[in-house]
């Protein structure tokens, strides 16, 4: 059905339509019984119930809850955004309208400070399965993109895990005609429902206080574009391995109980006690009787069946999702290892990290559509200018550069000659607050040394 035949439909059945969702995502609400660790089912009082002490005390079994799902969407963020992405601009070097653009684009960028941007997306996206980023015009004078503007661009990220409902429709060529956004807001101590629908030509919202809809607004979209970057992941990331998690939180808390249970010491005493303890600061003695004794009876645990099990399951965990386990042990027991050596351990991220650069590709670069389609409205002098101008979006995978064998590789490339000179070494290593000054005495300590060398 047409979006335009949807918007004309009764309030009611417009927005039940809208509603339709044509990609399959699990509901957060079975999601977040994996991902957030006081969901888990060892928290649970009723699979996990309290014990009933004889003299009626109630005993709390050991709960050990682990935060692994969360800590996998961490590490594939930090994998694949822990280093910037770099933006590669396709234009005419010549043309100075279109280089005053590209750099108003990466102003745009900075502004929203896009590097901790993708970081937060990616894990909502990691976490719920799905995310949204709204690019809107916020009208206020400026001049912070390299020209004077009636507007500042603003992004907000809406997600399940924030308690919005996000409804992408898209036409049978599978292209976004529309997208609507569901949310809560407390105004007064009651609960309004918001219903907000972006489509190429209308910007709609309306409002739910009791039963009915109202239109707060309904407006023309000057942009001529959706200005929603969405993203949705087919399959959860952690949902195939959340069963070795409630495995080993389960065998943890088990061990837990039973190491509780065998802590207090036992006493162990042979033939009868002939009378009460005597009690001294520096000794306890107990009087049994003829061929009697006492000892404490230590408990031997078997550790190597537990330790086994919580390893192999550890283990499964991280060889599964393809991510590396970057504990303080494992990266201890490593030692002193070479760059090609640490790209080589992380082989198997990287061939992840490239499984889901594609899905992220095509997200930046419906974002850079949408900022050129905001800037011809921004700066209408650029208007025919800013369809010229393309960009590629370059994600690297997270790698800890080994400077020094880098410098070695491009020194023999570069047939020992220097890689940079005097000035940019003093700059980059940062100690001195006035390089010319620096490089003056440096200078001026050289020609001394001259001076002075009975050789020269």
């Amino acid at each position: 059905m047409k979006i335009e035949e949807i918007l004309q439909l009764d309030v009611e059945k417009a927005i039940a339509k809208l509603r339709t969702k044509d990609v399959s995502i699990p509901e957060w609400e079975e999601l977040k019984k994996m991902y957030e660790i006081k969901e888990h089912s060892i928290f649970d009082r009723v699979k996990r119930p309290p014990k009933l002490k004889k003299d009626g005390r109630i005993e709390e079994p050991t709960r050990i809850g682990l935060g692994l799902q969360k800590l996998a969407v961490k590490r594939l963020t930090q994998i694949l955004f822990s280093i910037p992405v770099k933006r590669a601009y396709y234009y005419d070097s010549k043309n100075k309208t279109q280089k005053e653009i590209v750099k108003a684009i990466e102003k745009i960028y900075e502004k929203a400070k896009i590097n901790a941007l993708n970081k937060k997306r990616s894990k909502e996206l990691y976490a719920c399965c799905e995310s949204a980023t709204l690019w809107l015009l916020k009208k206020e004078e400026n001049s912070k993109y390299g020209f004077n503007s009636q507007y500042k661009l603003r992004t907000k990220i809406f997600s399940p895990k924030f308690g919005d409902k996000l409804y992408p429709y898209f036409d049978e060529t599978d292209d976004l005609i529309a997208f609507s956004i569901e949310y809560e807001v407390k105004e007064d101590d009651n609960k309004i429902t918001y219903f907000e629908t972006f489509t190429a030509d209308k910007l709609i919202k309306w409002r739910r206080e009791k039963e009915s809809w109202e239109e707060v607004y309904n407006e023309i979209n000057i942009m001529g574009k959706i200005p929603i970057v969405y993203t949705s992941s087919g399959e959860c990331l952690y949902e195939d391995v959340s069963h070795l998690v409630d495995d080993l939180e389960l065998n943890l808390s088990n061990n837990g109980d039973v190491i509780s249970y065998n802590a207090a010491p036992l006493l162990e005493v042979k033939g009868d006690l002939t009378g009460e303890e005597d009690k001294h600061e520096s000794k306890r003695t107990i009087r049994v009787s003829d061929n009697g004794g006492v000892r404490y009876v230590s408990w031997e645990q078997s550790v190597d069946a537990v330790k086994f099990q919580i390893d192999s399951a550890l283990k499964f965990f991280f060889m599964q999702l393809q991510l590396p386990d970057l504990s303080f042990e494992n990266v201890k027991g490593m030692g002193v290892v070479s760059g090609e050596s640490r790209k080589t351990l992380l082989t198997d991220a990287h061939l992840k990290a490239g499984d889901e650069m594609g899905m992220f590709e095509e997200m930046f670069e419906r974002e850079f559509s949408i900022i050129k389609s905001y800037l011809k409205n921004m700066n209408k002098a650029w208007e025919k200018e800013i369809d010229n101008i393309d960009c590629s979006h370059i994600i690297t995978p997270f790698i800890q550069e080994d400077e020094k064998a880098e410098i070695e590789v491009l020194l023999k490339a570069n047939g020992g000659n220097p890689l940079m000179s005097q000035r940019e070494s003093i700059e980059r290593f940062g100690y001195s607050d006035d390089v010319e000054t620096t490089m003056l005495e440096i200078s001026r300590e050289e020609q001394g040394r001259a001076t002075t060398d009975p050789f020269i």
